[in-house]
């Protein structure tokens, strides 16, 4: 693969040089790329060093974002165009006593971090990856066949999941999906597996045990009654977007972006039993697509059921569907 390194510093740096090791061919960047001389001379025939401007024209399949926080509103703005369809790796944190006011907006936000930079990145196919390591670790614990390290990563689709993994797993770490980029939390600064260099049964355990689950609080709203209140919940957490099935798509009824199975997330679904009938049951999925459009749809189930939504919803694959608990709750 062509990868660009959009901030080569310790994590920008060691990363360009293990995959040009592993044979990808590596574009450094900086403002300054006479400043790389000597970085792209110890990663090797397999690297170069460009402006950022240039590297976003070389037209990379990947790109790495290994930059300051607050950089995110300007690259995205920038360089906008030149992204659209490519892999964007988000390997930022935000920290605010280095980025400031918008580090510390984002963490005390209602969304995690990489889902802040696939806002700003829209056009483009973001995955988290790389932002929990010390540098160090990344830099000497590379390549290794025994005593692997393994990296969380998530992913927006089934594509991108698979670049990124073979990307982990090219230089010798172990990986591990968390899920989508909603999943995140646990990765962010001051969370469950930041900082933590582990094996991945090890790592894995953490992430199981920790992961936070949104929506079980839902138990809790006893004024809730019927499916109407339970929508009017999750709006209040950010699910706000509504959908319709039209010709074997599910259509967003405001933007009017039409998605494909493959494209939907389930985050978790909530039975609802009919009062006089239990089997005249209803489904409400809460739902995140790969454009971050969050949102809920209702499906009859049973004798109420929709052919069509029933088969649209049965071939979501089954890696889009989260592992969390679902909600069961009766009217």
């Amino acid at each position: 693969m062509k990868i660009g390194i959009i901030g080569s510093g310790n994590i920008g740096g060691n990363l360009g040089k293990h995959w040009a090791k592993a044979g990808h061919k590596v574009i450094f960047s900086s403002r300054h790329p006479e400043e790389l001389k000597s970085l792209v001379e110890t990663a090797g025939e397999n690297a170069e060093a460009l402006s950022v401007k240039d590297a976003f024209e070389v037209n990379a399949d990947v790109y790495l974002l290994a930059v300051p926080f607050k950089a995110l509103d300007n690259l995205s703005e920038n360089y906008k165009g030149l992204y659209a369809n490519k892999v964007i790796i988000d390997a930022t944190n935000p920290y605010p006593e280095r980025d400031g006011e918008i580090a510390q907006e984002v963490r005390d936000a209602g969304y995690n971090a990489s889902e802040y930079t696939a806002k700003k990145f829209a056009t483009a196919n973001t995955v988290k990856a790389f932002n929990t390591i010390y540098a160090d670790h990344l830099r000497d614990r590379a390549f290794r066949k025994e005593d692997k390290l393994t990296i969380p990563y998530a992913a927006q689709n089934k594509e991108t999941k698979k670049v990124v993994k073979q990307l982990i797993e090219d230089i010798g770490f172990d990986s591990l999906y968390i899920g989508h980029l909603s999943d995140t939390k646990v990765m962010d600064p001051d969370e469950a597996v930041y900082g933590k260099s582990l094996p991945k049964d090890k790592l894995k355990r953490l992430v199981d045990e920790k992961k936070s689950i949104p929506n079980l609080n839902l138990k809790n709203h006893n004024f809730a009654k019927n499916e109407k209140d339970y929508i009017r919940i999750y709006e209040e957490k950010g699910y706000v977007s509504s959908f319709h099935l039209k010709e074997g798509k599910l259509l967003n009824n405001k933007t009017k972006i039409a998605y494909s199975p493959q494209d939907i997330y389930i985050v978790a679904e909530n039975r609802y039993e009919g009062m006089s009938n239990p089997s005249d049951m209803s489904i409400l999925y809460v739902i995140e697509t790969n454009k971050d459009e969050k949102g809920t749809f209702l499906m009859g189930f049973g004798p109420t059921a929709d052919l069509d939504t029933a088969e649209f919803f049965k071939n979501i694959p089954e890696e889009n569907i989260s592992d969390k608990e679902n909600i069961y709750l009766k009217n």
